[in-house]
């Protein structure tokens, strides 16, 4: 005879029981009625349970199962009960249980654990008949615990960790969080005993307390309602989260001993750079890299791109392939190659400034081609430093190709404002509309550019031209004084937007990668990050500030729900250089070297998740 409160039967239902068992002796004996509900149901006997209305999850409590006969011939209890509940966490439950004469029919139970919130109803039941049974409604309390900590990898800092809380007893995930930064705190979790686990996206094994490889292995916690466990290097030690990096094995280290600035990847995998001696050694030699192989390059000159097809341009304007070394221009530079051989640049004076606008080109298969800017442009705009070394400008380019033969460059109008142009199939236009003027950063196969817009006196705003269209991009909360760019662009339109007080990797502001009007936060939130490479497979790489006081920045790649921080401890990696479009990292890392920070290149594959 189930009850809705407590399992306590009301008086009525007492006295309807009652008569039933009386009267059922005389009109039994006639064969006019059936058995007894009790009798139908368990043997002649009624079972009730007792157990608290309210809980704390976590904290054991006791219940009281009593089992009375339904008439006068039938005798105490000596079945066997079992529990069961609708609470999935459940830590605890009493093993079913057989009474004895000596109970008679009267057993309190110890040690019964809800963990999860909420209303939750507890069944005993006879295990030979299903409907001799009781249930009683308990609400279970939040215990208010939590418990807070650091997450480390080699004893150093670690972002974007999930941690788990497991209930010891069970396995069962209690609660997980993800770390905005490398420290954690998980609230709203049950009393009693606990382990700790943490992943991180990337190559990191999963990590158990304290510093355990399995959960079945990890420490044992103890947490106290409305109290916070909190991570301690003294007794009681831990819970401490250390993961141990696990590094690709496609990372290895480019060149020799000596100073080795890488410049490219591409598909296979092949790197371009330059060496030399010591830092104090201006004699630079070019060199292509592929499988652990270095083949040094002839020439005075700076690698900067490369094709699949192996051809190489870089600064001053050279072109090479098989062995072959080709001229394109005098006082120039090329940053760029497209896959099928189209490349350009712009022509300096003899102080490499104030170009005129006589001077960009296109290039392919031998044959350049010379461009007419529109007449609004004077003058060719100066990017900076030339070339693609260590202190250029080259990742954010200011200039560009597509594989069309499209020519992105930077140029300065009559009122000397500084704007973006395109020429395709020899037609130019400037990227501007009435409201600003746009730099453009980078090009895709398309004619899509990406950049920023300035109007009227604001800072600038990340946007995207589109055939003659600038479409500017919303980054939200973003201040009045604070910047914004488009930084890259891929062959799905999708753009790396940074923001920041200058365009530059120092100081860091916010990465998004912007998709058809969307934007997604690049690594967790509160990281600083600058990034200027994005593949078609949507991963993005940079760099990130891991410790604002000592100003240490680690290089990074990211994809949708990983973030890899690249680099084993102690080296320092700087920038990625380059991405391919298989997910070839190429990366500028710093050693000591007698006491002077010494560049040199390390390459990774980080195979792109399926889109």
């Amino acid at each position: 005879m189930a009850t809705s409160r407590g399992g306590r039967h009301t008086r009525a239902a007492r006295r309807g029981a009652g008569w039933w068992s009386v009267s059922v002796l005389g009109l039994a004996a006639l064969g006019l009625v059936a058995a007894s509900p009790a009798a139908a149901t368990g043997r002649g006997h009624v079972v009730s349970l007792s157990a608290p209305t309210r809980v704390v999850a976590g904290v054991p409590f006791d219940v009281t199962v009593r089992l009375r006969p339904t008439g006068r011939d039938t005798g105490p209890y000596v079945g066997t009960v079992s529990f069961s509940t609708d609470d999935r966490q459940v830590r605890a439950l009493p093993p079913d249980y057989t009474f004895t004469r000596a109970d008679g029919g009267v057993h309190t139970f110890t040690g019964v654990t809800l963990v999860g919130t909420g209303h939750h109803r507890l069944t005993v039941r006879d295990t030979r008949s299903h409907r001799l049974q009781d249930a009683d409604r308990i609400t279970v309390a939040n215990a208010g615990a939590a418990i807070e900590g650091q997450v480390l990898a080699n004893f150093d800092p670690v972002l974007g960790a999930t941690v788990t809380v497991y209930d010891s007893v069970t396995g069962h995930a209690l609660k997980s969080v993800r770390a905005e930064s490398d420290r954690y705190r998980i609230t709203g979790l049950p009393a009693g005993d606990v382990k700790v686990g943490a992943v991180v996206p990337g190559p990191y094994a999963p990590d158990f307390a304290n510093d355990r490889d399995t959960l079945e292995q990890a420490n044992v916690f103890t947490l106290l309602p409305g109290r916070t466990l909190t991570q301690s290097w003294d007794e009681p030690f831990g819970p401490y989260l250390d993961l141990e990096r696990l590094y690709p094995e496609s990372s290895v280290r480019i060149g020799d001993d000596g100073v080795v600035v890488p410049t490219a990847v591409n598909d296979r995998g092949q790197v371009v750079g330059y060496h030399y001696g010591d830092v104090a050694n201006e004699d630079r030699t070019p060199f292509i890299w592929q499988e652990g192989v270095t083949t040094d390059l002839e020439g005075d000159w700076q690698p900067c791109a490369l094709n699949n097809a192996g051809e190489i341009v870089g600064d001053p304007a050279y072109h090479w392939q098989d062995g072959t070394l080709t001229v394109l221009a005098t006082n120039s530079s090329v940053h760029r190659i497209t896959e099928n051989g189209w490349t350009g640049g712009t022509r300096y004076d003899a102080d490499g400034d104030r170009i005129g606008p006589e001077t960009a080109y296109v290039w392919r298969a031998g044959a350049r081609t010379d461009l007419v800017v529109s007449p609004v442009i004077t003058r060719l705009a100066s990017i900076g430093e030339r070339g693609c070394g260590i202190e250029s400008h080259s990742t954010l380019r200011f200039q560009d190709v597509n594989d069309q033969g499209t020519f992105l460059g930077l140029g300065v109008t009559r009122e000397g404002v500084e704007v973006g142009f395109v020429v395709e199939r020899g037609r130019a236009r400037v990227l501007r509309d009435a409201t600003g003027a746009m730099w453009g950063l980078d090009l895709n196969d398309a004619g899509q550019v990406a950049g920023a817009v300035q109007r009227h006196g604001t800072a600038p705003r990340a946007a995207i031209w589109t055939n003659g269209r600038i479409t500017q991009v919303h980054v939200p909360g973003l201040r009045a004084d604070e910047s914004s760019w488009a930084t890259a662009i891929n062959e799905r339109g999708e753009a790396v937007v940074v923001t920041g007080s200058h365009l530059s990797e120092w100081p860091l502001g916010r990465t998004y990668l912007w998709q058809r009007g969307k934007l997604t936060l690049v690594g967790p939130k509160g990281l600083q990050t600058f990034a200027n490479q994005v593949n078609d497979a949507g991963q993005v790489a940079g760099v990130a500030l891991l410790d604002a006081a000592e100003g240490t920045r680690q290089a990074f790649v990211w994809q949708p729900g990983d973030l890899l921080m690249l680099g084993q401890g102690g080296e320092g990696v700087a920038k990625v250089v380059d991405l391919s479009e298989r997910g070839h990292v190429l990366a500028l890392a710093y050693r000591s070297v007698a006491g002077a920070d010494t560049p040199y290149a390390l390459t990774w594959r980080m195979p792109p998740k399926p889109r």
